[in-house]
């Protein structure tokens, strides 16, 4: 299947704000093979994330600057970053923002079908299922709905 760089990296989320996927991994009541299929979808999405953190990385090096870090009164510190930034308004900005949007839209192939939730699945919102397009799959009303040990009716 592929996928949009930047839609893995929103499904994946990061430490400080859980994506869509970990909050579908989440949800309780899931049979057994259902979870297990997204356990599988989760490990290809973050196996993807070393590789865009160093792209980004590159980009950040490319196009931004070390700062330094004043005081109350404008002085500097002893706590001047060590590595560069880009901030939002600098002058470099705009270029960074052209090229980091080129790499989110770059194409990835994970080598694995989309996971199909049964209609019936409780505690999935609309937002989740709208972020995770193309890697989570309802399936359709009319088809038969799974049991507990994932097996159709």
């Amino acid at each position: 299947m592929k996928v949009k760089l930047g839609q893995l990296v929103a499904a994946a989320g990061s430490p400080q704000e859980p994506g869509a996927l970990q909050e579908l991994m989440e949800v309780k009541g899931f049979c057994v093979r259902l979870a297990y299929q997204l356990a599988r979808l989760a490990k290809k999405v973050n196996d993807e994330l070393p590789v865009f953190i160093t792209a980004k990385d590159g980009l950040v090096t490319k196009h931004g600057t070390i700062h330094k870090v004043l005081d109350a009164e404008g002085q500097p510190t002893e706590n001047d970053e060590q590595n560069p930034s880009i901030r939002p308004g600098e002058k470099n900005w705009p270029a960074f923002e052209k090229d980091f949007n080129t790499l989110m839209a770059e194409d990835v192939d994970l080598d694995i079908e989309p996971v199909i939730l049964p209609p019936d699945a409780e505690g999935v919102t609309a937002g989740t299922l709208l972020a995770l397009d193309g890697l989570i799959t309802v399936r359709g009303e009319d088809a038969p709905k799974s049991g507990p040990t994932g097996i159709v009716e």
